[in-house]
């Protein structure tokens, strides 16, 4: 389930993550866009994908190259992440 609202996740004792904006506002999870797989809203790119290539490497600039109709912040990026870590991998 992705949070609706703003909130305030504790990571660790010492690193508290803000999200700045409704997760809903970044991703979307419909059962008939891959098969319910978490994607960046309002497109078909997975969530894993994204995540992916930050393991490859990839910044900001590197994605918004590959995928320049992205709408993406470096905030953006953290929250994808950060719901990552907590809800998939």
């Amino acid at each position: 389930m992705i949070p609706k609202f703003t909130i305030v996740k504790l990571i660790d004792i010492n690193c508290i993550i803000m999200f700045t904006k409704n997760m809903t506002e970044i991703i979307e999870i419909n059962p008939k866009v891959l098969g319910g797989m978490p994607v960046i809203k309002g497109t078909r790119i997975p969530v894993a994908r994204i995540v992916a290539l930050h393991i490859q490497g990839y910044k900001l600039k590197d994605l918004k190259s590959e995928y320049p109709y992205l709408k993406l912040t470096k905030q953006d990026l953290k929250n994808i992440y950060t719901y990552y870590s907590g809800h998939i991998g």
